[in-house]
């Protein structure tokens, strides 16, 4: 009776090891499938992904109200940095008649905008004026290599003395 208990103990003891193995190399096994799993998460991200991204909240064009000749007139045009690194922006080409201020260090951090201020240089003139400025990104989309910016209005001449 005795050896017929001890093979039972025998054999309760490897059933219940054999359990608490398995549920030992299945859990070995799942946390290192969870490891593999987050890898090739990570694989899957590419530097795409990871870009700055130019968006304008506003219009890329502006038509100043009638100006007497002589006053200043100045411009904000809105540029947001959609994307998930900086964006950087540079001056590319711009009319004679403008000067554009960009930010210091033409740096715009994810999440933020920035105001370019187009600003009419000469308002001597008189009658019908139009001015741009390119400016260029590092935005990877090829539509956004290059925002353009139009300025237009009136210049009316002062009051000059007429018979």
């Amino acid at each position: 009776m005795k050896s017929i208990i001890g093979y039972i103990a025998l054999a309760l003891v490897a059933i219940l090891s054999g359990i608490a193995t398995g549920w030992g190399v299945g859990w070995w096994e799942s946390s290192n499938t969870d490891e593999q799993f987050f890898q090739n998460q990570w694989s899957r991200i590419d530097s795409s992904t990871v870009a700055p991204q130019v968006s304008l909240p506003g219009s890329d064009t502006f038509r100043f109200k009638e100006l007497k000749q002589g006053e200043t007139a100045s411009h904000d045009f809105i540029i947001k940095n959609s994307g998930t690194s900086d964006l950087e922006i540079s001056l590319i080409d711009q009319s004679e008649n403008i000067d554009v201020i960009l930010p210091d260090g033409k740096v715009i951090l994810p999440g933020r905008t920035f105001p370019v201020t187009v600003k009419l240089r000469d308002t001597n003139l008189s009658g019908e004026f139009e001015g741009f400025a390119v400016i260029g990104t590092n935005d990877p989309s090829v539509e956004r290599k290059q925002l353009r910016f139009l300025i237009s209005g009136t210049i009316s001449e002062t009051g000059q003395n007429r018979p």
